[in-house]
Order: structure tokens, then C-alpha cells, then sequence
């Protein structure tokens, strides 16, 4: 339908009704404008509407198919330490969730997140972050006592006695990372934590797979990605290696006792063997390939090959010593600028001076001759009133006199 059609048949009552005056152009072209502001908002709002169906849609699912395809075992991160940390620490700590939840979803062999005891600073900081609705994890307030049988719970830390020697995925244990950075200022606490709540607790195995100068204390990302490496390759040196970074250095036992013990091994059996004849020819003949001492064509080559590397480290040489040179004179061409922003910012400095210094001078002397001839003129007045004053004592002493003559008579 046209504009026009949808205007009469939304405004029909203008056009329909004989008594009522024919509209006029204006006020058809307000009515067009009415009804394309109206077409929009409906389009809006039907766009709107759609996308929110494929929303739900799709949460529904998610939720449907959230842990259909993992494992019937969960790894849980306490987020109730929330109080023992400050805000840097706590940052850190849902950087590293952040992780866990990026290797999960990449890694092949993906198992059961849990966060418990999610309630505070954390759960405000996670709400801030976009999608967090559809992550494929279980977000719980509770504490994992809640959700999970006690027999089944094994909290990781690092000053537990027991060390673990396998995973077990038919969901008969439930292993719990604590989620603390601490920097090392709280030594002991998840296994205390554990401990008062009665809490199976086991170590990973790194002192027997791994060797480690650094401290053997690793963060939450690290502890959840060397289980998940676990369940791919079934050997923890293998797990601990790829999950643990370079930084710390961290190289497994079981390999470098291998090379040693294999590189043992040849070298004993290469002493045992006895050498044979066919051993023995084959040496002359090697012997016989290879150039004697005097022959004067592999001494030329191997002069030749001298020559040419040396030539080539004289001219490594000279070419940093040239770009050492264009150093040197770029900076001395800077110096050279500088200075001369400097003296001429100095000089245009020092002419305002003078030019201030001449102005005040020039006021300076013109007060001072305002102030000689206003001096001048007031000595002039003074002089003048006291001859004045002068004048008037005297006809007073005149009048007294004449007073005084006239009462005698």
C-alpha cells in the first residue's frame, strides 16, 4: 500500500464524510508526516519484539543443553573468601574465572564449572560483565556443602598431606579451588577452611613430577587448566608442564632422567661392543675421503673462507660505526637547535625588558617635573601670603597705636 491509501484509511473520517470541508495541502502533508512516524514506530517495535522471542529462545537452550555433553564430575571455585581480600586482589581473581571460563569452552575434554558462595563484591563485579547469563556455568549463592554430599568433596591446596593421583570422573569426587589471591599473606588458610569443615584434602603432585626453583603455589586458572590437561593426556608431568608458564621453569623429572639414564646406556653398551673388521674399513676409507694436511687446494679454500668472514665483520664494523657517526651529528644538530631556540628566546625576552624598563623610565620623569612645577607654584603661594600676612600685622600695630594715642588725649 501506497502512503497515500494508508492515510485514508487511517484518517478516513477527513475524506469520507461529505459534510466536513475538503483538506488542504498542508494539512495533507502533515497527515503524510503522521503517518510514516507512526509506520516507523511500528516497525521498531516489531523488530524489538523479535529479537527478544530469540532471546528466550536461545536461554531456554542454553539451559536445556548446559550440561548435557560434560562430565558427571564438577570442578567448584569458592568465591565466599571475599572478605580476606582487597580490590586489587579481587580483580585478579575474576580475571582468572574469566579464564577458566575461556579454557573450558576451548578445551577438549571441557568439565563442570561451579561458582558457590558467589554473594558481595564479586557477584556485583561479574553482574557488570556482558552475557553472563548464558556462560555455561552453575552460579550459586550457597556453599558447595550445600550442594554437594561431604564424601564426595576434595578441597586442592598446596599444605594438604595427601597428593593426588588421579581424577576421578564417574562423579564419585567433587574437587574445590579456592577462590582467594592473597599474595602469599594468608599461608594456610582454604586448608583451615577445609579442615573446620571437616573437608577431604589432597595436593597436586608437582614435587614428584615437576621441578620448580619458584614457589609451588599456583593460581586458580593454573590449578583448573592442569586438571582439564589431565583428562586429555592422563599424565600430570605432561598436565603440569602445559598449564604452569615459562616464567616459573618448570621441566618434568620423569623426562630428564629418561635422557639421562638412555644417554648412560648408550655410552656403556658403545664400551662393551667389540669393534669389528668391517668397523675398521669403513674408518680407512673416511680416512682416505678426507684431505690431507699439505694439500695446498683446501688450504686455499679454507684461507679464502677466512678472508671473506673477516671482510664481513670489517664491514659490520664500519657500518656501525657510520650509523654510531649519524647518531652523534643528529644529536649534535639538536644541541645546535636548541640553543638557538634558547638565545632567541632569550633575546626577545631581554628587548621586552627594555622596552619596559625605557617606559618607566620616561614616567618617571615626567612625575618628577609634574612634581618640580607643582613645588614651584606652591613656594610662590607661600611666599605671597606671608608678605600678605605681613602686611596685615603691620596695620594692626598701626591701629593699636592710634588707639592708644587717642585714650591718653
Amino acid at each position: 500500500m501506497d502512503i497515500s491509501q494508508q492515510m485514508k484509511t487511517m484518517y478516513s473520517w477527513a475524506f469520507v464524510d461529505p459534510k466536513s470541508p475538503q483538506p488542504s495541502k498542508s494539512e495533507i502533508k502533515k497527515l503524510e508526516r503522521l503517518t510514516r512516524q507512526k509506520l516507523r514506530k511500528r516497525e521498531k517495535q516489531n523488530k524489538k519484539d523479535v529479537k527478544q522471542i530469540n532471546k528466550k529462545r536461545r536461554l531456554l537452550n542454553i539451559r536445556e543443553n548446559k550440561n548435557s555433553d560434560l562430565p558427571k564430575f564438577s570442578i567448584v571455585i569458592d568465591c565466599s573468601l571475599d572478605r580476606y581480600m582487597k580490590i586489587l586482589e579481587l580483580t585478579k581473581l575474576i580475571n582468572q574465572i574469566n579464564l577458566c571460563y575461556g579454557v573450558n569452552n576451548r578445551h577438549k575434554t571441557p568439565s563442570r564449572l561451579w561458582l558457590t558462595g558467589l554473594f558481595g563484591r564479586t557477584k556485583a563485579r561479574l553482574e557488570l560483565q556482558d552475557g553472563i547469563e548464558n556462560w555455561k556455568m552453575d552460579i550459586s549463592e550457597k556453599c558447595y556443602t550445600e550442594l554437594f554430599p561431604l564424601e564426595s568433596l576434595v578441597y586442592l591446596t598446596a599444605e594438604a598431606e595427601e597428593t593426588l593421583s588421579e581424577i576421578k570422573t564417574d562423579g564419585s569426587e567433587n574437587y574445590i579451588i579456592g577462590g582467594l589471591v592473597d599474595h602469599n599473606r594468608l599461608p594456610g588458610l582454604c586448608h583451615k577452611i577445609a579442615k573446620e569443615k571437616g573437608i577431604r584434602t589432597a595436593k597436586l603432585p608437582i614435587e614428584s613430577h615437576l621441578i620448580m626453583k619458584t614457589r609451588k603455589i599456583l593460581t586458580v586458572n593454573h590449578v583448573f587448566q592442569s586438571i582439564l590437561n589431565w583428562l586429555e593426556y592422563k599424565d600430570w608431568g605432561v598436565a603440569l608442564s602445559k598449564a604452569i608458564p615459562l616464567r616459573k621453569n618448570a621441566k618434568i623429572k620423569n623426562y630428564l632422567q629418561l635422557e639421562s639414564n638412555n644417554n648412560k646406556k648408550t655410552v656403556l653398551e658403545n664400551k662393551k661392543q667389540p669393534r669389528n673388521t668391517n668397523d675398521k674399513n669403513i674408518e680407512n676409507e673416511i680416512q682416505k675421503e678426507k684431505p690431507t694436511k699439505g694439500d695446498s687446494k683446501t688450504k686455499k679454500l679454507e684461507i679464502e673462507i677466512i678472508n671473506e668472514q673477516e671482510q664481513e665483520k670489517e664491514k659490520e664494523k664500519e657500518k656501525e660505526k657510520e650509523q654510531e657517526h649519524e647518531h652523534e651529528q643528529k644529536k649534535d644538530k639538536e644541541k645546535i637547535q636548541k640553543k638557538k631556540k634558547l638565545t632567541s628566546n632569550l633575546n626577545k625576552k631581554k628587548k621586552k625588558i627594555s622596552k619596559r624598563k625605557k617606559k618607566h623610565k620616561t614616567i618617571l620623569k615626567s612625575n618628577i617635573e609634574i612634581n618640580s612645577e607643582i613645588e614651584d607654584q606652591f613656594q610662590n603661594d607661600f611666599i605671597e601670603e606671608e608678605k600678605n600676612m605681613k602686611k596685615v600685622v603691620l596695620d594692626l600695630n598701626k591701629e593699636e597705636s592710634w588707639l592708644s594715642k587717642c585714650i591718653i588725649q
